[in-house]
């Protein structure tokens, strides 16, 4: 796949907006995808929800685990030899228009406003893409947001032992969508003293983030 030096990966208010809008009611994401596959090839495993019913009546059933840990009607579907999705032909999803949610709402710029990249093989089918996304910033105000968020994921990253339980996520788009949720924190003129504080802070902003309606 050849991809450009630069994407346009959109105007940061506006995607901010929109993904924020995302994580809060699950709706799905427009992404300017192109010609990329990345996260149809970078074998990831795919969630199903209980209420992702037209996805589970178009992928054939063998292709289907029930998910571990989760209660019944949740699955995952792998990926063939290759990290392909099974669901992948003529390099187009097949089932687009009833791709589970987990496709609908996957947005790789989550990592290029943070500043993370997926390791593992097959991975840098993503990250080019991740790497190439370029915002346009048309106020300061999103510039200082871009900032937080990529100073909110290192701090995560650098500092999981100062969460509860020392506990913090350690798969980078669940880091990347923490990251987005809680930037606030790093907005904030309230100065700390610790990562302890931090932490705590960033556990509290995502907490009222759950919380808060839209």
């Amino acid at each position: 796949m050849t991809l450009s030096t630069t994407i346009a990966a959109g105007d940061f208010d506006t995607w901010l907006q929109s993904i924020l809008v995302s994580f809060k009611t699950g709706a799905a994401i427009e992404v300017p995808c192109t010609e990329c596959r990345g996260c149809c090839s970078a074998g990831r495993f795919i969630h199903l929800l209980p209420a992702d019913q037209p996805a589970h009546s178009v992928i054939p059933k063998q292709l289907l685990l029930r998910a571990p840990g989760m209660p019944k009607g949740h699955a995952v579907m792998g990926y063939l030899d290759g990290g392909m999705c099974p669901m992948l032909k003529a390099g187009d999803c097949s089932i687009y228009s009833s791709r589970p949610s987990s496709c609908r709402t996957f947005d790789c710029r989550v990592l290029a406003a943070t500043g993370l990249i997926m390791e593992g093989k097959w991975k840098e089918r993503i990250n080019q893409r991740v790497q190439a996304w370029q915002f346009a910033f048309p106020s300061e105000e999103g510039r200082r947001r871009h900032r937080a968020m990529r100073d909110t994921a290192t701090f995560i990253q650098q500092h999981a032992a100062a969460f509860p339980g020392g506990r913090a996520p350690a798969q980078v788009t669940t880091l990347a969508v923490l990251a987005i949720k809680v930037h606030p924190v790093f907005l904030s003129p309230v100065s700390f003293s610790n990562p302890v504080e931090i932490a705590n802070a960033i556990v509290t902003e995502s907490r009222r983030f759950e919380n808060d309606v839209i």
